[in-house]
């Protein structure tokens, strides 16, 4: 008995007489040899290669079905008067005085359409402020007519939409059973 506590406990099993007991068949296995480090990275990198050059083909194959595919673009024709030589525009070097007026043209423009959208912010602002007052005021003097003020006018901007307001059920449908949750 002492001689199987002993290799009970070289295993590490360790039981009492009324504790379910299993071993685990260790028989017939052997030692296991150790892959070398080497022959492991060799056969990652080949699985890499082959994942890889499979990952290509099917890209090459993707490419080529989609390319049967696409549409071919044909260019309309053309009208051979439109191509000759005379109908090309000349390209006219500009002074630098010109190229000089042109900067400052380009500038001053800038500027006025700068001013302008000061100018259009500033009147929104103002347009903003005075309505804020009257609808204050308003507050103070009606409430009913304050409420109906913040309301939005339907006929301000007109929208009509056409179309199904209710879908009918599709013949033969069997709809899966779900759960309804509600939070």
């Amino acid at each position: 008995m002492a001689a199987i506590t002993r290799a009970m406990s070289v295993f590490g099993l360790r039981s009492t007489a009324l504790s379910v007991r299993y071993v685990i068949p260790i028989r017939g296995d052997g030692k296991k040899k150790k892959k070398s480090k080497v022959k492991n990275k060799l056969t990652q990198q080949q699985q890499q290669k082959a994942k890889l050059n499979s990952k290509l083909a099917k890209a090459a194959q993707q490419e080529q079905e989609e390319a049967k595919k696409r549409k071919k673009f044909v260019d309309p024709p053309v009208d051979s008067k439109w191509l000759k030589e005379d109908r090309k525009r000349n390209i006219q070097n500009n002074n630098p005085e010109e190229e000089e007026r042109r900067i400052l043209l380009l500038k001053e423009w800038s500027r006025y359409k700068m001013n302008q959208h000061r100018s259009d912010l500033i009147k929104f602002q103002d347009i903003y402020k005075s309505r804020n007052q009257a609808l204050l005021q308003l507050k103070v003097l009606s409430p009913s007519l304050y409420a109906k003020a913040l309301q939005a006018d339907p006929q301000l901007f007109p929208y009509q939409c056409n179309g199904p307001t209710f879908t009918p059920p599709i013949a033969g449908y069997d709809q899966p059973e779900a759960e309804v949750t509600t939070k």
